[in-house]
């Protein structure tokens, strides 16, 4: 939640109280399995060593697909991401 006056060059600047509902949902809903200990570089989960070994299995041609998009599209795949489930065996790669 911090830096967001630099959220990928945009400023997603909040108001104090949606700062605070947001910070009080997400520490009461953050994953304690498997945490990514890196700091993703660019700060880009799609180019962390965690997100290449998961995904190594994927072919580059798989994500040019107008289905996907791009890496940063978890949704196309993995069809509960909203819900926070990246669960492997609900994932679905569109063709």
């Amino acid at each position: 939640m911090k830096g967001l006056d630099q959220h990928y060059g945009t400023d997603a600047s909040l108001d104090p109280a949606m700062v605070r509902q947001i910070s009080v949902w997400l520490e009461a809903h953050a994953g304690t399995f498997k945490r990514v200990r890196e700091a993703p570089p660019q700060d880009r989960i799609t180019q962390s060593a965690w997100f290449e070994r998961k995904h190594r299995d994927i072919e580059p041609a798989v994500w040019k697909r107008a289905s996907i998009g791009s890496r940063a599209n978890c949704m196309a795949c993995h069809t509960r991401a909203d819900q926070g489930d990246f669960d492997d065996d609900r994932v679905r790669i569109p063709k």
